[in-house]
């Protein structure tokens, strides 16, 4: 992942600085005052600091003018990376656990390439761990060790208990949303699996009482999320699973056990089209919950992705 800062260079997501406000740094922001970038000028009020009166173009128009600057916006990213058993599939060159780590790097690399605080928490099915954003290089070796433990705890967890997907990713969507300050730009990394899904009936939280309430949906939470914060959604997935092949070809699960495909073309593209409906609805919920989504597969090259978008989706 250290690797992939020169692929990260020219990357960038120019977003909607109002996205942002009331923070410092490289994102110009719409509040006006005295900042680091000249905005315009205006006739000088009362109060104006004397400091900011522009004397050439006073002296030019006989009245007085003072300098009005843009402030900076130093904004803070948030990475939310799935390593869930989902994830731990892949058809082609990387497995989609492995896509989302570079992902994350070359997002990572970009926010720093802007001064932003970038952060990130990474999670799998039962457990979760958050770096905090920070601005150092330190802090970003630290965020790519934790992906990488988890990436490498992912062939070890085979077989193994685990939560439901949908219990999974609302826990981690919950926590990213507690964790985020407002103003935050929140980068999702996943396949989402779950999103689709009703919660388990014992998933439930505890309040002060001991009392036991429904969880929040995913829908809910990723609502409360937005309501203060822009939120990339990397939809993650393998060509495989929008459309599976022919009978000829032998699929195997995590576990290595062998999957009997239908024979029967029919059957098949039955099967193909429920899976492109379940892909599309994801998209759908995402989008209506106002993420910029985007998708990604494992056959396609991250930085090419990420160079695409970087001038057109939350752009100014």
């Amino acid at each position: 992942m250290l690797g992939l800062q020169p692929d990260a260079r020219s990357l960038t997501l120019k977003l909607d600085p109002r996205k942002v406000p009331g923070l410092t740094g490289s994102h110009r922001s719409h509040l006006l005052g005295r900042g680091m970038t000249f905005a315009e000028h205006r006739p000088y009020q009362a109060g104006d600091d004397i400091r900011h009166i522009d004397w050439r173009v006073s002296a030019r128009s006989q009245h007085t003018y003072s300098k009005v600057f843009q402030e900076e916006t130093q904004q803070p990213v948030e990475l939310l990376v799935d390593q869930r058993s989902t994830m731990y599939f892949g058809s082609g060159d990387k497995f989609k656990s492995v896509l989302a780590a570079e992902l994350a790097a070359l997002l990572t690399w970009a926010g720093l390439s802007n001064n932003d605080r970038v952060g990130g928490l990474v999670f799998d099915d039962i457990s979760h761990q958050h770096v905090k954003p920070a601005q150092h290089k330190r802090q970003t070796v630290r965020l790519f060790d934790v992906i990488d433990k988890f990436n490498g705890k992912l062939c070890q967890q085979r077989g193994s208990a685990r939560a439901s997907a949908a219990s999974s990713l609302n826990s981690a969507l919950d926590e990213i949303t507690r964790l985020s300050r407002p103003g935050t730009l929140c980068l999702l990394v996943s396949d989402f699996e779950g999103l689709l899904d009703e919660l388990p009936r014992a998933d439930s939280t505890s309040d002060s009482a001991g009392s036991r309430a429904p969880a929040l949906s995913s829908e809910q939470i990723l609502f409360r999320l937005r309501r203060h914060n822009q939120i990339f959604a990397f939809l993650v997935y393998d060509p495989l699973e929008l459309a599976l092949p022919g009978p000829s070809l032998e699929l195997c699960n995590s576990s290595g056990e062998q999957l009997a495909l239908p024979e029967r073309q029919a059957a098949l593209d039955e099967i193909n089209l429920a899976l492109q409906e379940r892909h599309e609805a994801k998209i759908r919920k995402l989008e209506a919950l106002k993420c910029i989504v985007v998708p990604i597969a494992t056959t396609e090259a991250p930085a090419e992705v990420l160079r695409s978008i970087s001038n057109r989706s939350g752009a100014r």
